[in-house]
């Protein structure tokens, strides 16, 4: 409304790659992230009061399991809960902010640094990934579901992708389908200018992909994907670590998906 940044309240401990999450009364939860060194993690969750401008620490709980070199994934759920994904470690949980209570759920996906979303409420997709981020190893099309509104649940591994990717983007269509765009064929993050072409599409329906139209420019490491308000979608970016010298992908491409096209 105003165009302007207000400074508010820090948290309570410093956080490299945490996940921030909002909650459905409006407040938020930060997890994990390393601390003071590398080799030093913040463990314990805090939860920012946009009202009071607060930020609450949950001493209850440790996150400890979750040790990413990147950051986690989370989800609000429809039992109010927050359900992280630690990708390199392959542990999820459920976080019980009210009762301070840090649950594992799942089980193991069989899926390792890959990309997520929740494609419908409580319903979890999970995809491709690479055994390691430190080396360079293969890129995998290994695709899992996880139902949270099931009475016991288990991480499924279904159907995989038509190509391995890393560092790919899952985007919701429209239409509630999930585009997979971009990604490379190994963990190499300096890898720029060369990656997957072909765009897949998972239907919830039938738990498949299709391949979909390719896109013009590899998107690899910090690349992104967004739905847009007209059904498109945004597709940017694209780069590596510090200390290489050689571009970085500044260019962006929309996508039309099928359904803009049916009358």
């Amino acid at each position: 409304a105003t165009n302007t940044w207000t400074r508010v309240a820090n948290m309570n401990l410093p956080r490299w790659y945490p996940t921030l999450t909002e909650l459905a009364d409006g407040r938020y939860v930060a997890i994990s992230g390393n601390s003071t060194n590398a080799s030093t993690w913040a463990d314990t969750p805090e939860v920012y009061d946009p009202t009071a401008n607060t930020w609450t620490l949950l001493s209850k709980i440790s996150t400890s399991q979750v040790h990413e070199e990147e950051y986690p994934f989370s989800y609000l759920i429809p039992n109010g809960n927050v359900l992280n994904i630690g990708p390199s470690q392959d542990v999820t949980h459920e976080l019980n902010v009210g009762n301070q209570t840090w649950t594992p759920v799942g089980g193991a996906s069989g899926v390792v640094n890959g990309s997520s979303i929740q494609y419908l409420p409580g319903k979890i997709l999970y995809t491709g990934g690479a055994s390691s981020l430190d080396t360079t190893q293969p890129a995998q099309a290994t695709t899992a579901v996880l139902d949270t509104n099931a009475a016991n649940p288990q991480w499924q591994q279904i159907a995989p992708m038509n190509y391995p990717r890393i560092y790919h983007t899952l985007t919701m269509l429209a239409n509630g389908q999930v585009l997979a765009v971009g990604g490379e064929s190994t963990s190499d993050q300096s890898v720029v200018t060369t990656g997957v072409l072909p765009t897949e599409i998972w239907d919830p329906g039938t738990e498949k992909w299709s391949v979909a139209a390719p896109i013009a420019a590899a998107r690899n490491y910090h690349s992104t994907a967004v739905l847009m308000p007209d059904g498109r979608v945004l597709v940017g970016g694209g780069g590596h670590y510090n200390g290489l010298n050689n571009p970085a992908q500044d260019s962006a491409q929309t996508y039309s998906p099928s359904y803009l096209f049916n009358g």
